[in-house]
């Protein structure tokens, strides 16, 4: 469901990325370039599928296996 919102590419490109924690609006502006609520929707779903998790700093994202700043 994401890859109709931005290629898999591009995707792939933010996963590659988010070893630290990225907020939304970074990935939205500079990785996905896309609206925020579009590159919500795209974290959202790699959260549901596991691939990406939030950190306790609101609208950030970073790789599940990230031990870091757990929520």
């Amino acid at each position: 469901i994401y890859l109709m919102v931005v290629s898999k590419e591009k995707v792939e490109q933010m996963l590659s990325k988010m070893s630290r924690p990225l907020h939304y609006s970074y990935v939205s502006n500079y990785i996905l370039k896309c609206s925020e609520e579009e590159a919500i929707k795209v974290l959202n779903k790699l959260v549901s599928d596991g691939i990406l998790k939030e950190v306790k700093f609101n609208g950030y994202y970073v790789l599940s296996s990230y031990s870091g700043l757990e929520k």
